[in-house]
């Protein structure tokens, strides 16, 4: 049916949304694991190159969370429409 139809590009959109968070907050870890290390900072421009990378996937991930959560409002309202 027509909500069925709506959906399916919703709930995909939704599972790539998933795939790139998972990506970003892996990076994530590897970035905070490497900026954990006070050897890390012997190199200052490598430190700093971690530092923005690490902000940049924050802010990454911060976005993505918003995306799903708006996507899940929305799948969830379209689901209250099927019968049954």
């Amino acid at each position: 049916n027509r909500i069925s139809r709506q959906l399916k590009p919703l709930r995909e959109r939704y599972a790539a949304l998933e795939a790139q968070l998972d990506a970003v907050l892996a990076e994530h870890g590897e970035v905070e694991i490497q900026l954990a290390d006070p050897a890390t900072y012997a190199d200052a421009a490598r430190s700093q190159e971690l530092g923005r990378r690490f902000a940049e996937l924050s802010r990454a991930a911060e976005d993505l969370m918003t995306d799903l959560a708006y996507l899940e409002r929305e799948i969830q309202e379209l689901e209250q429409c099927l019968p049954g």
